[in-house]
C-alpha cells in the first residue's frame, strides 16, 4: 500500500480536486521537485489517493482524470470524463436536430408529387416538433432523464411514421406555424414527456407545448450547449 501523491488541473465537468491529472509521484517532495509549484498546487490542486483501493489502475499517468473523489480509498480514474446526464441531453437534443434535417431533405425530394398544401404542411410538422422540443428541453424543472428520452423519442418520429412518404399520407391541420412572440403559441411534439414512462404519440394525437419563442431564435442552432442543467 503507498499513497500516491497528484497535481490536479481543474477539468469541465468536474470540480476540484476531481479534474485531470497533471503530475503524479509516490511523494510530495517528487511532485516539487518534477516542477509543481506549491505556489500552484497546494490546497485542492494537491491532492492524494490510496493505491491500495480497489479502484487504482496501475496505468494512470499524466493526462488522466481523477472524476470523482470523496475520499482517499474512494474515487474514480479514467482516460475519459464520464458523459453525465447533461452532456446525454445535449447529444440527444442535437441528433434530433440532425434528423429533422434528414426529414426536411426527404420531404422535399418528395414534394413535386404532392401538393403545395401538403408540403407546406409537412415542414411546419417538423418546425413545429423543433419549437417544443427547445421549449421541453430547456425547461429545468423537469427531470434532465425524462427531457433526454423526450429528445431521443423524437428523432425517431411519431408512433405511426415509419418512412418520409407518411407525413404526406395524414391530414393533421393542427400543424400550423406557430406564432414567434406568442406566450400561447402551441408547438405540437409527436412525444409525451407527461406520459409514464414518456413515450411516443401517433403523429394526430401530438401533444401541444404552449410556449413563447423569440423571434430570434434559431431553432436548427447548438442551443443545446446553453442548457444548464
Amino acid at each position: 500500500m503507498a499513497t500516491i501523491h497528484l497535481a490536479m488541473d481543474a477539468a469541465a465537468g468536474l470540480t476540484l480536486p476531481a479534474g485531470l491529472i497533471r503530475g503524479l509521484s509516490d511523494s510530495e517532495q517528487g511532485l516539487r521537485d518534477a516542477g509543481f509549484a506549491a505556489a500552484t498546487y497546494t490546497g485542492a490542486r494537491l491532492t492524494t489517493l490510496d493505491d491500495a483501493a480497489g479502484d487504482w489502475n496501475a496505468d494512470v499517468q499524466p493526462g488522466w482524470f481523477l472524476t470523482e473523489r470523496t475520499s482517499a480509498t474512494d474515487y474514480a480514474l479514467g482516460q475519459v470524463i464520464p458523459a453525465t446526464d447533461l452532456d446525454d441531453l445535449r447529444e440527444a437534443v442535437r441528433a434530433f436536430q440532425a434528423q429533422v434535417i434528414q426529414w426536411s431533405m426527404e420531404l422535399n425530394a418528395r414534394a413535386v408529387g404532392q401538393p403545395q398544401a401538403k408540403v407546406d404542411q409537412g415542414h411546419a410538422r417538423l418546425y413545429s416538433g423543433l419549437g417544443a422540443a427547445y421549449l421541453i428541453c430547456r425547461d429545468t424543472a423537469r427531470d434532465v432523464n425524462d427531457r433526454k428520452q423526450f429528445a431521443t423519442l423524437m428523432a425517431f418520429g411519431a408512433a405511426d411514421i415509419r418512412k418520409p412518404d407518411d407525413f404526406y399520407s395524414q391530414d393533421t391541420p393542427n400543424y400550423t406555424e406557430p406564432e414567434r412572440g406568442d406566450a400561447t403559441a402551441q408547438w405540437h411534439a409527436w412525444v409525451n414527456i407527461e406520459a409514464n414512462p414518456v413515450a411516443q404519440v401517433n403523429l394526430a394525437d401530438s401533444v401541444a407545448v404552449v410556449g413563447d419563442i423569440a423571434s430570434d431564435v434559431n431553432l436548427l442552432a447548438d442551443w443545446a450547449a446553453t442548457i444548464a442543467s
